[in-house]
């Protein structure tokens, strides 16, 4: 009870009053009604949205022969079924098998699945509106036939701690925009206006630390090797790191994220680990704001240089050798997703800004419109 006292005398009452009171309005209004349609989902969070389709592209060539592939499609099939009956109540899925590869997995669908047998390859294709980091996870889990998976965050409900959270959310982004906008230090990287360009590379666990955690490794090993393509800048990058929370009611892509502004020159370990801490907070008050779309989440994407999403699949039986991760509509620059498995860091690439070329860095390039011919190696 003090310390409820104290979180409120810290901030302004008025504030913490109306946003106290949105979250009584909002468990009111969404406890009762558990609506089954998905479209209802964006009227509950004033979510006005188009869709944002994101494809996946998991490529196991020499991870597995025709025939154990052809087994391992009859099964994960049964799980994908299971699992999208379960987590998404809509009709417009789609999984399919195929002989010979073929263009089909760019049609819109809130998921879509198909297996090519000769490629040995799976394409995933989704609404991110409605198919969210935890149901990313549980892709890769199926697919990888891991043991167990990364833990998501679960919204905190104790009255008092999300509306403190979300206040001192608000206004460090609304500072960070002011002091973008207003000191001249802006200097925004052009988006593209046509298809990414997509990188892959493959980073051994061997390579880190024993000292380090690996959530800081894979940031620094990352940031630090893609800093080098970027134009000098009289200001810090901005990196969005999303950070996935469990499904709720109708809320399907339940996700929050951190902030984090990472200089040109690079950070240390420890100092990525004190910054991460003193940030973790707006993963929870973000999470909270996004329920009243407080947040304007257009404004915050014109301001990224890069978005760092991180997870994680343990005693994965299979290990792709190649998969692309991205959308042709990125609004931000760079979208990386890395992957943590048993031995290596599974990193893709997806670039939208005509100013960054990862091209000097080593990197597998993938062509998707020339996805078969690639495949076919």
């Amino acid at each position: 009870m003090i310390q409820l006292l104290i979180i409120i005398m810290k901030c302004s009452i008025l504030p913490f009053l109306y946003i106290t009171i949105c979250g009584c309005i909002q468990l009111y209004i969404s406890n009762p009604i558990r609506r089954k349609s998905l479209t209802h989902s964006e009227d509950i969070y004033h979510s006005i949205r188009s869709k944002e389709l994101y494809h996946a592209f998991i490529h196991y060539n020499h991870c597995m022969g025709f025939s154990e592939f052809e087994l391992f499609t009859d099964k994960a099939i049964e799980e994908f079924n299971y699992f999208i009956k379960k987590e998404l109540p809509t009709t417009d899925t789609e999984i399919l098998i195929r002989d010979e590869y073929t263009d089909e997995w760019k049609s819109a669908k809130i998921v879509r699945i198909i297996f090519f047998k000769s490629k040995r390859i799976i394409t995933v294709t989704f609404d991110h509106t409605y198919f969210g980091g935890y149901h990313i996870l549980q892709c890769f889990k199926i697919i990888t036939k891991a043991k167990s998976i990364a833990n998501i965050q679960k919204r905190i409900k104790i009255l008092g701690i999300p509306e403190y959270y979300a206040l001192k959310t608000l206004c460090k982004l609304n500072y960070n925009f002011w002091r973008l906008k207003y000191l001249k230090q802006k200097k925004l990287l052009p988006i593209n206006n046509k298809e990414p360009q997509y990188y892959y590379e493959e980073i051994p666990k061997s390579s880190k630390p024993k000292y380090v955690k690996t959530v800081y490794w894979i940031i620094k090993t990352i940031l630090d090797k893609i800093i080098v393509c970027f134009p000098p800048m009289k200001r810090k990058l901005n990196i969005l790191i999303p950070v996935a929370f469990l499904p709720e009611h109708n809320v399907y892509n339940n996700v929050s994220a951190i902030l984090l502004e990472y200089p040109q020159e690079g950070m240390g370990f420890k100092g990525i680990e004190k910054t991460l801490a003193k940030l973790r907070y707006q993963a929870i008050g973000g999470n909270y704001l996004a329920q009243f779309n407080l947040i304007k989440s257009n404004e915050i994407r014109r301001n990224l240089d890069v978005v760092l999403s991180m997870t994680y699949v343990k005693k994965e039986k299979y290990s792709p050798i190649t998969f692309v991760f991205g959308s042709g509509d990125s609004n931000y620059p760079i979208y990386i997703l890395a992957v943590g498995m048993t031995d290596s860091i599974k990193i893709s690439y997806s670039v939208n800004c005509s100013h960054l070329c990862l091209d000097q860095l080593n990197l597998k390039k993938i062509e998707l419109n020339d996805l078969e011919k690639y495949l076919g190696k």
